[in-house]
């Protein structure tokens, strides 16, 4: 006997790179589920649908922007699971993106770079404060000054923004609360004079593949398992239509944790005043995909191993070794996320002499073998 449709409304941005990677996740679980009907309108229709009284979903998976519309799904009493970060608490069961987890990211990330001087530029909102509140940690736990710029809306002035950076110490790494912010510091700061990558290196969050290619420069950043959220969010609701969860917006928020960096033009750069450190570090990332060793790096730059050893410790706080190791592994997510390579030609293609010294040396730097992170990836949202 066949089982009974479940008919899901989703309240979701559709233009977005998040809101399209969730329902991308969304799509995932409902064929597996197999009796999932999802009702999917733009945005404004299925609201005035929902305020209307002759509704029969059985669930909503909610991007609930504001906390009235999440008192009122959840005043109904239909099960409901909110994928939103926009307000703090909500009164929903909820699955998140871990803005901590984003921050810290980024902080590594520009620090691995060289940069010394960090920024952050955000705007008044909840899941921008948060991100904002872990990256001046980060910073300041890695000895690392960090700048902070916050617009009062969503969408900034660039006069003044530039006028902020202009005043900066250079060089400098700079996160933006999400690509859209980034996009505007990149503009800001070529309006004011201050050069990018050389000067501030601009980092952003979602990973929106199109525009994010179509700046100038192209812009890095952060990207959110989007769809991993979805297919989350909705194996949640399952669990809640079933009975299996409790309706309670007490239950912990699940938090995922984002993906990875993707690195364009934007941060693609050097901060290192160590002319020695930074020319051995250029060498090792050029031959990312060559099994070199530090005797091939020590050939190319005009020092002691001794002397390099403790002139990288001192710059980067890694060795030599260290650094190859880093790169071969950077070299080999890169090649995990974007391509179908077995494993052996990813090993190869990446400096290590087979696929399973590869997946040793990976799971001790990642805390996962190079399957699971290609999985994993391919559920952040199709960041290709």
């Amino acid at each position: 006997m066949a089982k009974p449709l479940v008919h899901i409304a989703v309240l979701t941005d559709h233009v977005g790179t998040y809101g399209r990677q969730v329902l991308e996740g969304i799509a995932r679980y409902a064929t597996v589920a197999g009796n999932w009907k999802l009702i999917l309108r733009p945005e404004f229709v299925l609201l005035q649908q929902f305020q209307e009284s002759d509704w029969t979903w059985n669930g909503m998976i909610v991007q609930a922007f504001e906390r009235s519309l999440a008192k009122e799904v959840a005043a109904r009493g239909v099960a409901a699971v909110n994928i939103s970060t926009i307000m703090p608490d909500p009164p929903l069961p909820s699955v998140l993106v871990d803005h901590a987890a984003v921050a810290q990211m980024a902080v590594r990330d520009l620090v691995e770079r060289g940069f010394r001087e960090l920024a952050y530029v955000g705007f008044n909102a909840p899941y921008s404060a948060a991100r904002e509140a872990a990256f001046v940690e980060a910073a300041h736990q890695g000895g690392r000054t960090a700048h902070v710029w916050v617009s009062p809306t969503p969408d900034p002035d660039e006069a003044v923004l530039g006028q902020w950076l202009a005043q900066l110490p250079k060089p400098v790494g700079i996160l933006g609360c999400n690509d859209q912010h980034a996009a505007h510091v990149v503009t800001a700061a070529t309006r004011a004079g201050v050069a990018v990558p050389e000067q501030a290196a601009v980092l952003g969050v979602d990973n929106d593949e199109l525009v994010n290619r179509m700046l100038r420069p192209t812009l890095s950043s952060i990207a959110v398992a989007g769809e991993r959220i979805g297919y989350e969010a909705a194996a949640l609701l399952d669990q809640v239509i079933q009975g299996k969860v409790e309706r309670s917006p007490a239950l912990p928020p699940v938090i995922i944790a984002p993906v990875g960096v993707v690195t364009r033009q934007s941060t693609d750069v050097l901060a290192i005043a160590d002319a020695d450190v930074a020319a051995a570090v250029r060498f090792i990332r050029e031959h990312a995909g060559d099994p070199i060793r530090v005797d091939d790096v020590l050939r190319e730059v005009p020092a002691s191993r001794r002397s390099l050893e403790l002139r990288f410790r001192r710059v980067l706080g890694r060795s030599p070794l260290d650094e190859i190791v880093r790169v071969h592994v950077e070299r080999a997510k890169h090649l995990l996320a974007e391509t179908e390579l077995p494993m052996p030609r990813v090993a190869v293609a990446c400096g290590f002499r087979d696929a399973s010294y590869m997946g040793v040396v990976f799971r001790k730097l990642t805390g996962q073998t190079p399957t699971s992170y290609r999985q994993l990836f391919r559920l952040g949202g199709g960041n290709r």
